[in-house]
Order: structure tokens, then sequence, then C-alpha cells
């Protein structure tokens, strides 16, 4: 059976609180990377699983997640960060996966989850990184109905290019051309609870945040 996922990176901390993890781990299968358990610890919750190389674990942490029965699956290997191992992990039967706490802290790790968007698409379906402000998704190849309320900031970039048309943005495209780089079309808007995007190449988008 597919499973949904919430995948808790071990960046910048957004959603702090009791009440914002459980909200976003409703129905979804919660993996914490490494140090982000710590914050599990903090507030007294249990995720589902944890991965990493758990150099940035504490141990009282650690002691609390074994105690609740947590499976911590450890792996040194310098060839991948924690969240493709997370990533690789859940490929095998995702049916969706979130990434919070993705962004922030060191750039160089920020910028490679935003391209592993693009990397892992063929194999963890609906994945997404989502922030406080904004949820960034990857579409190669499509024609797609994205629900938002009315007014909402959007941006479209290509990765590296895709040639799109827009129906129900302010600014509307038409084959325009997104280049990395190049040209993209930031700070456009929403003008009704819907738009519909054709894509023909490689897109990352930006949308609202969607809580």
């Amino acid at each position: 059976m597919k499973e949904h996922y919430l995948i808790v990176a071990n960046g910048d901390v957004e959603f702090s609180s009791v009440q914002e993890l459980q909200m976003l781990s409703e129905n979804r299968r919660v993996i914490a990377l490494d140090g982000a358990a710590n914050l599990f610890y903090k507030l007294n919750l249990l995720p589902s699983v944890a991965i990493g190389d758990f150099d940035s674990l504490s141990v009282e942490a650690e002691k609390f997640l074994r105690a609740g029965g947590v499976p911590l699956l450890s792996s040194r290997c310098q060839e991948t960060t924690d969240l493709e191992k997370a990533l690789g992990h859940v490929a095998r039967n995702a049916a969706s996966a979130v990434v919070i706490h993705g962004l922030g802290g060191r750039q160089d790790h920020g910028m490679g989850n935003v391209f592993f968007l693009k990397k892992y698409a063929a194999r963890v379906p609906d994945l997404s990184l989502l922030t406080r402000h904004c949820r960034l998704i990857y579409r190669e190849d499509t024609s797609e109905i994205f629900h938002v309320p009315s007014g909402s900031p959007c941006g479209f970039f290509g990765l590296p290019a895709a040639t799109v048309t827009s129906e129900g943005l302010r600014y509307e495209m038409r084959d325009y051309r997104l280049k990395l780089g190049h040209s993209e079309s930031i700070a456009n808007e929403s003008m009704g609870d819907n738009f519909r995007l054709h894509v023909r190449g490689q897109c990352l988008i930006s949308l609202a945040a969607p809580y």
C-alpha cells in the first residue's frame, strides 16, 4: 500500500509547535532526519522513523527514540545527504512526500534540496518542499490545474528550461520560454481559486503555502 510521508529535515525550524507538527503529519508517516529528531524529543513527539548518520542527534533524543520504539536507520555514507537517504527510503512505496525545514541554514544544502525535487520526481510522486510562506514543486511535460487561494502569489522557473502557457494568472504566459538564469516569471498571481499551466520541458513552481 502506498504511503504519504512528512520528512522533517535538520534545517532552520519553521514549524516548532506540537500543534503544527501534528497538523502537518496527519495521515502521514513521519521521518526525522538526524538532528531533526532533537525537536521531536523537545516536543515529546515520536516520528515513525529516524534516518541519518546521527552526528547531530543528542544523547537524550536518541534515548527517547529508542525508548519509544522508533527505528534508527543509520548510514554513514557521505556520498548522499540525509534527505537523499530518506527519499531513497520512501521511493519504494510513496504516494506523496512533503519536506519541511529543508531550506535555510547552509545554502548549499538548501539549493541541493530544491534540485532534489527534479532528481527524485520520477521516483517519489507529488514531492514538495514546504515552508511557512511557499510550496515548491517540480513539473515536467504536463498540463495541470492548480487549486490555490484567489490572489495568492506564484512564480515559475526553468530547470533548466521550459515553454509554458497559463490560464488564470495576472500575468499570463503564452508559449513563454523559461530558462534558468535568463528568464522567469516572478511575483505572478492567481486571479481566481485555480489556474491551469501547460508545461513543455522542466519547470520549478513556487505556490503559496497551503497552511
